[in-house]
């Protein structure tokens, strides 16, 4: 297991491809990447691996805005 943080869902990008580089065979992006980010991802990884993203419900809504004001 392999974790990286980035401050931009941007980065993500980059750090996906040199994880498939080294082979990764899954990728699991945390709640701050929207779906279109994945989808970003997905494509700049070119399909390679898998590529699940973590989601938060309507409950955390206000402590993910505290956390990130």
């Amino acid at each position: 297991m392999k974790v990286v943080g980035v401050a931009t869902a941007s980065e993500g990008i980059e750090v996906a491809q040199e994880m498939v580089r080294e082979g990764v065979q899954l990728i699991e992006l945390c709640g701050g990447f929207s779906p279109v980010w994945a989808g970003k991802i997905i494509e700049a990884i070119d399909y390679a691996v898998p590529v699940g993203v973590v989601a938060y419900g309507p409950e955390s809504i206000d402590s993910m805005h505290r956390l990130f004001s």
